[in-house]
């Protein structure tokens, strides 16, 4: 049967503690842990091969000359292991110095702290067995670890008696505020998407009016020559063009006085006039064609082909 050890896999520093623990319950199983520590020699290579198999490459640096399993253990902690009071004061650290992201749940976050404070109280605890930490510490540095919108809770927390002040139900009590607080965010971000949606299209429309008279303005008209505007916008133009036809119509009445004549006699039906086989047209106009040339000025025949 193939040992447990060797499925082990220390990955360096970050891990060692998670190592230590492990391997520490396969020698214990072999019956082979009072060898590591020294207080039995009997089977001393058999720890050894344990120890050496289940290090990795960057580990075994450290032991690879080494055949005595108490040798080998005591060079790995004194390599890997914190002492115990500066383990402490990484400890101490990372209790004060952690913050929740958004990310992470009022739950994980919560449980990562009270983590942190049962290792501070068992390092603690080590050193005195009589030492202790209010439970009252661990509920504080949740809250100041949680937004404004949690902190109308704290109050309501800090009035129930002590002894009814369990973790448990903090946490449980700050992850109904966190769903509720959820549910609210999510009608609160399609009330507001409507409204984006809204604000979106007519900055769209904007940014489109002012990209189109923005490019107006670096262009020069081409009737006038002068920038800001095209030649469909140009106001000299349509004046001109105004003027020009306001000649031309007084023109027209000079030339033609019987002209308003002819769009009376060509709407009315002539009963005098026979049918003829000749048509004259007028050659400023196509809408000016009759059969009676007494409603022309002047005429030219064409000739018979």
């Amino acid at each position: 049967m193939a040992e447990p050890a060797q499925q082990q896999d220390e990955s360096g520093r970050a891990q060692w503690e998670t190592w230590k623990w492990q391997i520490e319950l396969c020698l214990k199983e072999q019956c082979l842990f009072t060898i590591v520590d020294g207080t039995r020699q009997r089977d001393n290579a058999r720890a050894a091969r344990i120890l050496g198999t289940a290090l990795d490459e960057e580990a075994a640096i450290y032991v690879r000359k080494k055949t005595d399993a108490k040798e080998i253990w005591d060079t790995l902690l004194s390599v890997f292991e914190q002492s115990s009071l500066q383990r402490l004061y990484t400890l101490f650290d990372s209790f004060f110095e952690i913050t929740k992201d958004d990310a992470t749940s009022i739950t994980k976050h919560a449980s990562q702290l009270a983590n942190l404070f049962d290792d501070i109280l068992a390092k603690l605890q080590k050193g005195n067995p009589h030492a202790t930490l209010p439970v009252s510490l661990l509920h504080h540095r949740i809250f100041k670890t949680l937004g404004p919108e949690y902190q109308y809770y704290r109050s309501t927390w800090y009035r129930v008696p002590e002894p009814e002040q369990i973790t448990k139900l903090l946490i449980e009590n700050l992850r109904s505020i966190e769903n509720s607080l959820s549910s609210h965010s999510s009608g609160s971000f399609f009330a507001k998407s409507k409204s984006q949606q809204h604000t979106h299209k007519k900055q769209n429309k904007n940014s489109q009016n002012s990209s189109a008279t923005s490019k107006k303005e670096k262009r020069a008209c081409l009737y006038c020559k002068k920038f800001g505007h095209v030649i469909s916008n140009c106001r000299k133009r349509e004046a001109a063009e105004q003027n020009k036809q306001t000649d031309g119509d007084k023109t027209e009445h000079k030339q033609h006085p019987r002209g308003g004549s002819f769009f009376a006699t060509g709407l009315a039906v002539n009963t005098d006039v026979a049918l003829v086989d000749n048509w004259i047209s007028d050659s400023g106009t196509t809408h000016h064609i009759s059969a009676n040339k007494q409603h022309f000025d002047t005429f030219e025949k064409f000739p018979i082909p």
